[in-house]
């Protein structure tokens, strides 16, 4: 992913990435990784939605409903997570 994430980009966690629930969220730990990320509610929500390969569109789109926010509310949001976990190697993109 470059540094513009387009709608139609699919995404999904990276299978030997850990994680673990913890009281206000989830630490995300990729292999190459020495710290974990901290990601906050509701950021973990992203998370286990990218437990399937989705697009991001459809993951924003997602988010907006369950929330009852506007899709330009979260879509910089969603975006800066999703750069973050990619720079970690915690998610990957599938096409």
């Amino acid at each position: 992913m470059t540094d513009q994430i387009s709608d139609d980009t699919i995404v999904c966690r990276d299978p030997d990435t850990l994680w673990r629930h913890v009281l206000d969220g989830l630490l995300v730990l990729a292999p190459q990784m020495e710290e974990p990320i901290e990601i906050s509610t509701p950021g973990d929500v992203v998370w286990q939605l990218l437990d399937e390969p989705m697009a991001i569109g459809d993951l924003v789109h997602t988010l907006a409903m369950r929330f009852g926010e506007a899709t330009s509310a979260i879509q910089p949001d969603v975006n800066d997570l999703l750069h973050a976990l990619l720079a970690a190697g915690a998610i990957r993109v599938v096409r």
